[in-house]
């Protein structure tokens, strides 16, 4: 895998719904594409929803990661390689203008039945036609939710934004009662994972909920260490790796 999760307390399992939250700019969507990339390599298949980054610029991050360095733009071999071996398993959805969750949620469950998906990924609740400051809205969104990964026995991972903090100087890792709309979005989701950066290079994973192992309250927390030129992350103790996660096919000349 690329994340080594053997050594970490946190699974990622069927029929569950997972959020992840962390302040813009701190690595979620970066260590999120970074688990999806890893699932993709093993073999399973994501559709993934990105209604913020367009999927070409999803998908570039994303091959970076892979390759665990940037690749030239005539390097045809590398790009086949990621392509035939990982991105072949990554489904993108986009839309032009506010995004329908319910629109994300079925095709999500079609993507499910015809090509056997077993991950779905909202990025990010924000940029979905959904009113977070509406407690109506969101519990109808949560439960549709639970309702999702139920029916499909997927795994669903949303990106949600926390509020601001109240001191911009010296901002605190956000919890699950600092995402927008936590009320219910905390109560019918299995999981809550934030990802809080101190500085450029370092950041921290929080599990504030973990429902199949009883964890809640006190977070599990686990230092991250981050590779600028493989844009991955690594857990603090794993050595630095960039070898790339494709098999590339020996030369014929």
């Amino acid at each position: 895998n690329i994340l080594d999760w053997t050594t970490y307390e946190f699974r990622i399992r069927p029929r569950e719904g997972t959020i992840w939250t962390g302040y813009q700019g701190n690595g979620k969507t970066t260590f999120l594409r970074q688990l999806i990339a890893s699932m993709a390599a093993g073999g399973q298949r994501i559709f993934v929803g990105s209604y913020e980054d367009s999927p070409a610029r999803f998908l570039s991050k994303m091959t970076r990661q892979i390759l665990g360095h940037f690749p030239s733009d005539d390097d045809r071999r590398a790009f086949d390689a990621v392509r035939e071996q990982v991105l072949c398993n990554v489904i993108m959805h986009t839309i032009d203008g506010v995004a329908s969750w319910k629109r994300f949620l079925e095709q999500a469950e079609y993507a499910s039945r015809r090509y056997g998906c077993t991950q779905a990924v909202l990025d990010n609740i924000s940029s979905v036609n959904l009113n977070l400051d509406d407690n109506k809205d969101v519990m109808e969104f949560a439960q549709a939710c639970q309702a999702f990964w139920k029916k499909t026995g997927m795994h669903l991972h949303v990106v949600a934004h926390p509020r601001k903090p109240h001191d911009d100087d010296r901002p605190k890792p956000p919890t699950a009662s600092s995402i927008k709309g936590a009320g219910y979005l905390a109560d019918l989701f299995w999981n809550i994972i934030a990802i809080f950066r101190d500085d450029k290079n370092n950041a921290s994973l929080l599990v504030h909920k973990q429902k199949e192992t009883g964890d809640q309250g006190a977070p599990m927390t686990r230092k991250l260490l981050f590779d600028r030129s493989s844009e991955r992350f690594r857990l603090d103790g794993q050595p630095v790796n960039r070898e790339s996660y494709v098999q590339f096919p020996q030369s014929t000349e």
